[in-house]
Parts: structure tokens; sequence; C-alpha cells
């Protein structure tokens, strides 16, 4: 077996940790994680995200209904908690900027790692996080992940989403966080998994001859305009 890294669970070979640069924030930001998202070592971007972010917080679980450290947030009267799920009922950052945000409360806000399905049955188990406001924002870019074939245009990774978020707060005046090398671990991450695909170690069962990775796929499976605000419900 290859030795591991413990800290970005990924073999030390491929090890993303000196590009990790952690940022302060305001905001507190909870991870709230599938469990076979948390299994998905090479390219599940959850624990990446939380790595990066000072004072985050990462939970595995599928029912938070009866989870302590969650409730405790949740109950936590200092605390302005929101939950991240983009539904035609959220509230759109880029529509209402901080209107809906406590100046004198710190935001915490709660992120679902998972795959849409994942999310959806976290988010209908845990009843504690039905009452919670939802936010959301738009956005045009197609995500980085240029080897992961996205289920819609508009889903984002983990690490991607996080750091639009903590850039629309920089705009609406609730965040001073410098995020402009936010995405360097997992820029790194895709740039490793590309290059162990076009040149796999002699004798590993990647070696066979394959088509090299072109880059220029659509890495969606529908076409669309990009945004995060969308009915997660839809069936295509």
């Amino acid at each position: 077996m290859r030795e591991k890294c413990y800290v970005c669970m990924r073999p030390k070979s491929h090890c993303l940790c000196s590009y990790i640069e952690p940022l302060a924030t305001r905001s507190r930001f909870v991870f709230l994680i599938h469990p076979k998202e948390l299994k998905r070592e090479r390219v599940g971007t959850g624990r990446l995200t939380h790595k990066q972010i000072v004072d985050s917080v990462m939970i595995s679980g599928v029912n938070f209904s009866k989870c302590q450290q969650v409730n405790t947030l949740l109950e936590d009267q200092r605390n302005d908690c929101f939950l991240v799920y983009p539904s035609p009922s959220s509230f759109n950052i880029d529509k209402g900027g901080k209107a809906i945000f406590n100046p004198e409360k710190r935001p915490v806000f709660i992120v679902l790692d998972g795959t849409w399905p994942q999310a959806k049955k976290m988010l209908k188990l845990s009843t504690n996080l039905q009452s919670l406001r939802t936010v959301s924002f738009d956005h045009n870019d197609p995500s980085a992940f240029k080897f992961k074939q996205q289920p819609f245009p508009e889903c984002l990774s983990t690490i991607e989403s996080t750091k639009l978020l903590i850039d629309k707060l920089n705009q609406v005046g609730l965040e001073k966080a410098n995020t402009s090398g936010f995405l360097r671990p997992f820029e790194k991450l895709i740039s490793k998994q590309i290059d162990c695909q076009n040149n796999p170690p002699p004798g590993s069962y990647r070696s066979a001859p394959r088509r090299p990775f072109a880059g220029e796929k659509t890495n969606y499976k529908s076409g669309g305009i990009r945004k995060v605000c969308f009915d997660p419900d839809r069936k295509s």
C-alpha cells in the first residue's frame, strides 16, 4: 500500500497540503458530508474546503437531527444560521445583498457535501435543518472539474461553491477575505489526476494504451443557463 497523508487523506506522492492556504473568515462554515462522499478521497473536495477555512467544522453523517454538535450551533443565539441550498425559495445574495443577515450575529453557513440525491436525502432526514433559511447565488462559469461529469451545468464542487459564496459575501460587505489562492489545492488536484490518467505508472492497471484526456468535453449531462439558483427537484 502507498503511504498516505492523514491530513488531506491522499497518497503522500500526491499530497496537497503544501498548497493549502488557511483562510480566516468572519462567517463560520459547517460542512455536513455524506459518508459515501467522505470515502471519495481521490476527488472529494469537502475535506479540502474544510482544511482551507479556519474554524470550519466537518461532520459526516446522513441524519443530523440528533447531532449534538449541529444542534449546539443552531441553538446558539449568537449565531445567524443559514443552509446553502439552491432552490427557487432561497434568498439570492446577488439580488438581495445583505438584507437577510443580522449584523449583530455571526453568520453560520451549513453546506451539504454530497451528490444531489445524497444532499436531498440528508435534508429530508435532518428535521433540524428544514426550518433554516436558505441562501444561494448566481454564477456563469462552468466547474473546473474537467474529468468529472456533472448532472447539471449549474453544479459546482464544494470548494468552488464555497469560494464563490465568500466572494459574494465580500461584495456585500459581510466579509473581507482574500480568496485569490483558495482554489489552488483544487487546481493541483485536477492537474495531478489528469497527469495520472495521461501518464500512468508502469505496471499499473491504467498503463494500458488509452486516449489522452483532451479537456474539451462537456462536463455536465444537460445544457442550459448556468445558475446556482435552480429547482433541485427537477428530473432532467
